[in-house]
């Protein structure tokens, strides 16, 4: 038997997370839970087969309530609550948990820990952006010395505003449950794009400040 030790803790954070409603549906189902129930946007789903036969309406910030596990979407409060505290219950909360991070897209794992690179970029561009302004001299070459540094700050500058646009849609504008019938190539593939145009920019940024240099 593998067992984990019972924490204080009820609840396991899930944080960023952007889930198909196809596999919000495998992953409970896969648990055998005896009732399910959800709640979304003012409806409410009294069984697993309503949730199956109205997928389309679970997309949003659901609720799904599995026995005496709860799951939430919330755009501020994503976790996996437990109401009644037991070993086969944390179990159960630990294994869903674990199987929506395993879906977690690049940038919901880069959200998780944002904030651990883009408080240092948001200081390198702030203090190479206003630095210059900072120091009034006639001295040519400590001015230019100083447009330097501002220059350095075009790769952080570009790279800080890309990254917060993409985490903001992410936060406030995406769906944590989303359901699509059919997806087409872009829609496929969209990460894969926007990896692709945020390394072109960095690229573009990158051979524009050496040409300066």
């Amino acid at each position: 038997m593998v067992r984990e030790v019972l924490s204080k803790s009820s609840e396991i954070p899930l944080r960023s997370v952007s889930l198909s409603a196809d596999d919000l549906l495998t992953i409970i189902e896969s648990k055998h839970f005896e009732k399910v129930t959800a709640r979304n946007d003012g409806m409410v789903f009294d069984s697993f087969e309503d949730m199956k036969k109205n997928k389309a309406l679970l997309a949003g910030q659901p609720n799904v309530d599995c026995g005496d596990i709860s799951i939430s979407f919330d755009s501020y409060l994503r976790r996996v609550w437990i109401y009644k505290f037991t070993n086969e219950s944390f179990g159960l909360a630990k294994s869903i948990a674990a199987e929506i991070t395993q879906r977690k897209t690049i940038f919901d794992r880069a959200k998780d820990k944002q904030k651990y690179f883009m408080i240092p970029l948001f200081l390198i561009m702030v203090s190479s952006s206003l630095g210059p302004l900072a120091v009034k001299t006639d001295d040519q070459n400590y001015l230019k010395y100083l447009k330097n540094i501002s220059d350095y700050s075009i790769i952080p500058t570009v790279l800080f505003i890309t990254l917060y646009t993409i985490f903001y849609y992410m936060h406030y504008i995406r769906k944590t449950v989303y359901y699509r019938p059919t997806e087409g190539f872009l829609r496929r593939n969209l990460e894969k794009i926007i990896v692709a145009v945020v390394c072109t920019a960095l690229g573009i940024g990158i051979k524009a400040l050496f040409d300066r240099l």
